[in-house]
């Protein structure tokens, strides 16, 4: 971790270079960076970010395809001061612009620029123009955000949630408290670095010494090169357990010993998971339950999740409390909203006064989430508050989808709800009904949302002659539910 008198992220690398300057730092497909080589490519990142006219606190657009060149990026932002919001090309182009618009973007960085908005940022290129160390280049105390993480919004439009380095510090010290990280791990993200919760877990393993291994996750036989790497520590969402899992041959048992801990979790654990994992997989199951706007929340250790549902205790440095409509403490076992802070706890979102007074009021982060305390100190997850879905992790509220299929000329009205999926949780679809003499097709209508939503597009849509309400207009949820069920061919049942 950096040095708690430290107030620039990236000093944490600087200070794991002249402590271990020969240690493996990355661990690549095709080599090893040592933590010296790795604090010299940042410092010449530094430059690069310099020689292109990046200065402290200026907004980049992340845009790289390789995870190394990504680290290098990450971190050469904080040295200088600037920050970074990831930009992957895996999303619409459309998405990709809106984000980097309500952002600020200045600069966008990727390995093979395509068009005049882009500027290059491969390691292979600071290789060969190496630069020193430089005092001008690092900002001594930041006082921009490091990071901005782009997430679902309630009311459709996204939310951007600006993390300092202070609170980035702040959340790493927690997980490496929680799960021990030392210099003989070697930790890998089983979800890509585009993503916030496997930037921090990689960073925060790098500032405790520890190896981070960047797996080709395409090729096959997966389980077999996380144990040949000596991976210790493995996150993953859900569906990578689930395909993990999958991969295994029939009568496979306990099929990763190297690990010390798979931590699985961005969304919801069932038991039933939970039991395979640990007879199939490794005993050595960990499951977090945390917040990007936040960090960790609370952790199930090994052995430790007698109740269902459990998602586990509050970690040192945590504080969370079940409260009532009012924001009064309950007692244990009452169901309540749950409230937490910490130091890893963002201020507010970007640009979002609304937003921000809802979910962080009186010191406290608000998630929407609904829980209870057990007597042990268990807190027992109950569900969501609002009306978000969770697939595989990604959050997506109903208002997102149906702002943008409203925008289709064909549709009259639209309402979103998640179909239920015993891996992937929360499937989005949507039910449409269409404008006079309008005429369009379910394929037409998903490649519309999937050009401006991405992952958060519906999976399926049903046009109904009309939506069912109440006398006073409310939608009827049962009887749309039974519609949509009849059009499926399924059984839908609704959301409570």
């Amino acid at each position: 971790m950096p040095p708690p008198t430290s107030r620039n992220l990236a000093d944490g690398l600087s200070e794991q270079a002249g402590l271990r300057p020969a240690a493996p730092a990355l661990a690549l497909p095709g080599g090893v960076l040592s933590f010296a080589q790795l604090e010299a490519l940042v410092w010449s990142g530094c430059a690069r970010l310099a020689a292109l006219g990046i200065r402290s606190g200026d907004v980049v657009g992340l845009a790289c395809v390789g995870e190394a060149n990504l680290i290098v990026a990450l971190l050469a932002c904080a040295r200088i001061g600037a920050t970074a919001i990831a930009l992957p090309q895996t999303l619409p182009a459309i998405v990709r612009s809106a984000t980097a618009r309500a952002a600020g973007v200045r600069f966008q960085l990727t390995e093979r620029p395509a068009d005049s908005g882009e500027q290059a940022f491969d390691i292979a290129d600071l290789l060969r123009n190496p630069a020193p160390p430089s005092d001008v280049l690092r900002a001594e105390d930041p006082r921009a955000p490091w990071l901005i993480i782009s997430g679902s919004g309630s009311t459709g439009k996204s939310k951007l949630i600006p993390v300092g380095h202070a609170q980035f510090a702040g959340r790493m010290r927690i997980y490496n408290t929680a799960l021990g990280i030392a210099p003989g791990d070697r930790v890998a993200s089983l979800f890509a670095l585009d993503y916030a919760t496997p930037k921090q877990r990689c960073l925060e393993a790098l500032f405790a010494g520890a190896t981070v291994v960047l797996l080709d996750r395409q090729r096959g036989e997966l389980p077999r090169r996380i144990h040949e790497t000596g991976i210790t520590v493995l996150y993953a969402t859900v569906l990578d357990a689930e395909r993990l899992l999958q991969s295994l041959p029939p009568d496979a048992e306990q099929a990763l010993p190297s690990l010390r801990c798979l931590m699985v979790g961005s969304s919801v654990v069932g038991p039933g998971l939970r039991e395979r994992i640990r007879r199939r997989l490794t005993g050595n199951l960990f499951v977090y339950y945390g917040m990007n706007e936040f960090g960790l929340c609370t952790l199930v250790v090994p052995g430790a999740d007698t109740l269902p549902g459990s998602v586990g205790q509050v970690p040192p440095g945590v504080s969370v409390e079940i409260v009532d409509g009012n924001g009064q403490p309950l007692p244990p076992g009452s169901v309540g909203h749950v409230r937490a802070r910490s130091p890893g706890m963002c201020a507010g979102y970007l640009d979002d006064p609304e937003a921000s007074r809802r979910a962080f009021r009186d010191g406290w982060f608000h998630p929407g989430d609904l829980a209870r305390f057990a007597p042990d100190g268990q807190l027992v997850f109950c569900g969501r508050s609002d009306d978000m879905m969770n697939m595989n992790g990604i959050n997506i509220y109903p208002a997102e989808i149906e702002c943008v299929l409203a925008e289709h000329p064909a549709v009259r009205e639209v309402v979103a709800f998640p179909l239920h999926h015993p891996i992937h949780q929360d499937v989005p679809a949507c039910a449409v009904t269409l404008r006079p003499a309008a005429a369009v097709d379910e394929d037409e209508l998903l490649e519309f949302a999937a050009e401006r939503l991405g992952a958060h597009a519906p999976r399926r849509i049903v046009t109904l002659p009309a939506l069912p309400r109440n006398e006073q207009g409310k939608l009827i949820r049962g009887q749309l539910m039974q519609q949509v069920g009849a059009a499926l061919g399924i059984p839908v049942i609704p959301r409570r």
